[in-house]
């Protein structure tokens, strides 16, 4: 993975390089620890993903104990809001981005691969998710989805989604996104980011509530946001009414 493929990436990502999207966004860079590498993140760890404007939020990787449990406290406080249970989560699978305002952690967002033990979403989907393994995609989940809730939502979220788009397309070479969404957030992720159902409503043991499958394959998002039309005035415009 090298800095060329994230920069030609980071340009695709309409909501960080359209000119008429209210969030703009930049990549701030340092050399990314030998460490880093080691464990496979290599360029995405020198890389902090950074909205501008009035509400300066910054998204990166996870690496410390302590951003690793700002993350874990900010999903459980807003899961139990929303009366969700939080199962054990294995960060070692998985790519954990933070995003933070001044001091604060103020959103989360977890990536996880495709891999021999598969993914949470096989629990209750995996004949949707064999269908797309069979002919020969690469999956990846976003799960842990949390933003604080006095926190500018718009670019909370900008940088949470961006750098996770990155993280797929670069470290995994992700071909399609899966989510397990609760069915009054369907319509959003639809409209917004082009998602499309991939299994119909069942209920989701690990939050204790219903949940919808949606997928996402990133070579036709990436389409849509070269061509005219909603996407290309920035759907990540709506609020995320999670």
């Amino acid at each position: 993975m090298g800095m060329d493929q994230i920069d030609k990436l980071f340009a695709r990502a309409f909501w960080l390089s359209s000119p008429t999207l209210a969030v703009p966004a930049f990549l701030e860079r340092r050399a990314p620890t030998q460490r880093a590498r080691a464990e496979g993140l290599g360029d995405l760890r020198g890389l902090t993903l950074v909205t501008a404007g009035p509400d300066l939020v910054r998204a990166k990787v996870a690496s410390t104990s302590r951003e690793f449990a700002a993350a874990a406290s900010l999903v459980e406080s807003r899961y139990a809001w929303r009366g969700y249970a939080v199962q054990p989560h294995d960060r070692a699978s998985a790519i954990t981005v933070v995003a933070t305002r001044d001091a604060d952690t103020v959103g989360t967002l977890t990536l996880r691969a495709d891999g021999p033990a598969g993914l949470a979403a096989d629990e209750e989907y995996k004949e949707a998710l064999n269908l797309a393994r069979k002919a020969g995609r690469r999956l990846c989940e976003l799960t842990r989805l949390a933003i604080e809730s006095d926190a500018a939502w718009r670019p909370t979220l900008v940088a949470l989604i961006g750098l996770a788009y990155l993280a797929a397309r670069t470290v995994h070479q992700v071909t399609d996104v899966f989510v397990e969404v609760n069915p009054r957030h369907v319509r959003f992720y639809q409209r917004m980011f082009g998602f499309v159902a991939a299994a119909g409503q069942r209920m989701c043991p690990r939050v204790g509530a219903p949940a919808v499958l949606l997928r996402l394959e990133l070579d036709r998002f990436e389409m849509l946001l070269r061509q005219p039309g909603p996407y290309a005035a920035g759907p990540a415009a709506a609020a995320l009414a999670a």
